[in-house]
């Protein structure tokens, strides 16, 4: 148990340490009668490391070439910690999040918060990589 919370707060603190990203465009998405996503990461090989009545840490690998499908709300809110550098492109969602330049690459450590009821965006994964997400429980 100590071993999972040291890797979760070493992770957070390097992510925190390395810089907070929270895009407004994400504030922005309206929820509207979205249905609660089913799977964190939308079907992408996942690892729970941790999970308690309080936070939820998932380690997530999303391979090159793979979609995430967008379209449905978060279950909780989420801060997502990137380990690794993270390259993606934005599809267009109905009821998603929109952007100026569709391509994204995230930084190694860089951090970003979703909140509960944001409506998760579609994405393709244009190189590997894993990322955490730590879900809060309790609002």
């Amino acid at each position: 148990m100590f071993k999972k919370a040291a890797y979760v707060t070493a992770f957070v603190a390097a992510g925190v340490l390395g810089g907070f990203v929270a895009g407004q465009h994400v504030m922005a998405a309206a929820a509207g009668d979205f249905p609660y996503e089913q799977q964190i990461g939308g079907g992408a090989p996942f690892k729970v490391l941790l999970d308690n009545d309080v936070i939820k840490v998932t380690r997530i690998s999303f391979p090159k070439g793979s979609t995430r499908q967008g379209g449905v709300k978060r279950k909780m809110t989420q801060l997502l910690v990137y380990f690794q550098p993270a390259e993606y492109t934005h599809l267009p969602t109905p009821g998603g999040p929109t952007f100026a330049d569709p391509h994204s690459k995230v930084a190694v450590g860089a951090v970003t918060f979703h909140p509960k009821d944001t409506v998760v965006g579609t994405l393709v994964t244009d190189k590997a990589y894993d990322v955490l997400y730590l879900e809060f429980k309790k609002d």
